[in-house]
């Protein structure tokens, strides 16, 4: 691996989040109390979030 895609590779944690959220179906909402439309949105949101700030979030030891 090159020095700048090791850089740029997410850190275990921010893979363990990833792969976490993956494994979630928008179509199955994982817990009473979510509308179908809520846990889509919802999913959706904390993919973005993984993908945008995961490494940030990281970085300052936020925990999920």
């Amino acid at each position: 691996m090159s020095d700048s895609a090791t850089l740029n590779a997410p850190s275990p944690t921010v893979l363990e989040w990833s792969r976490g959220l993956a494994s979630l179906s928008p179509g199955q909402p994982p817990c009473p109390g979510f509308r179908p439309d809520e846990w889509v949105e919802t999913l959706a949101n904390c993919r973005r979030f993984v993908n945008d700030f995961g490494p940030e979030a990281d970085r300052l030891g936020w925990a999920l």
